[in-house]
């Protein structure tokens, strides 16, 4: 393939002038410079078949073109001002649809986004599983905050799960062992469930639902006094404020009282 381009090149350069300079497509290279672009290639590149096609016959005749067709004066002039042109609209597509996106969203994820999820974070590791620091930035990082949060919730609910499990069969084993034995097998079988029932009812209001409780009334708590201190700070502040006005709104009728005419008697 290469041998029949180059011959045909020669072939070109007799009978046609061209120029000294070498075409290098601006807008190409610009392209080439996107990352999904560079992903696809590198896709496309790894299967051997498609990656012989491309070395073997769409690289060599790429360069043919290059080198040989669009080295000729009239058409190199064409293509160097079509290439100029295509690289200018690819930049204010840059502009317009990449970079001022990309940096209206990273203010948002800086001024509104990362507040809120570093509250998200703080919030979970004061109830719930701590997360790690969250190394993610952008628009997306609250995303991968609740996708932290999730699994670490389905990890505890299994572990939790098993470990009710685990305690109900060792409770029922030890009821159903300290029965009388006397009592026929249904009769210990109940005894045994009734006595269970009871002990992890107690294990479960002791162990999650008292806390949950008191965390609960606490955090209410915590609140209302956060409302009345509000109130009263605001109250402290603007009581002086409006004794000062009506103080001064009683000088005002003072002396204007004061200041009014007399009429003269007859």
């Amino acid at each position: 393939m290469s041998e029949q381009l180059n011959k045909v090149a020669n072939k070109v350069k007799q009978s046609i002038p061209t120029t000294k300079k070498k075409f290098d497509s601006k807008s190409l290279n610009h392209i080439h410079q996107y990352s999904l672009i560079q992903y696809l290639q590198n896709l496309t590149l790894s299967f051997g078949l498609l990656n012989s096609i491309y070395q073997q016959f769409i690289l060599p005749l790429y360069q043919f073109i290059q080198v040989h067709l669009l080295s000729i004066s009239p058409i190199y002039d064409v293509a160097t001002f079509f290439d100029s042109l295509t690289n200018s609209l690819l930049s204010l597509f840059d502009k317009y649809f990449i970079e001022i996106p990309s940096t209206n969203l990273d203010v948002v994820a800086k001024n509104y986004i990362k507040p809120v999820n570093k509250k998200i974070i703080e919030v979970n590791n004061k109830y719930l599983t701590p997360i790690e620091k969250q190394t993610e930035e952008g628009v997306f990082q609250i995303y991968y905050t609740f996708k932290s949060i999730l699994l670490n919730l389905k990890k505890s609910a299994f572990s939790k799960s098993n470990e009710i499990q685990k305690n109900l069969v060792d409770t029922y084993n030890k009821e159903l062992s300290s029965t009388s034995p006397e009592q026929n097998v249904l009769g210990k079988n109940l005894q045994a469930s009734y006595n269970t029932g009871l002990k992890t009812f107690k294990t479960l209001n002791d162990d999650y639902l008292t806390p949950l409780k008191n965390q609960t009334e606490s955090y209410v708590a915590k609140k209302q006094k956060t409302a009345v201190d509000l109130i009263t700070s605001t109250k402290e502040k603007i009581e002086p404020k409006l004794n000062e006005l009506n103080q001064k709104k009683d000088d005002l009728l003072k002396n204007g009282q004061s200041s009014a005419p007399v009429s003269a008697s007859a």
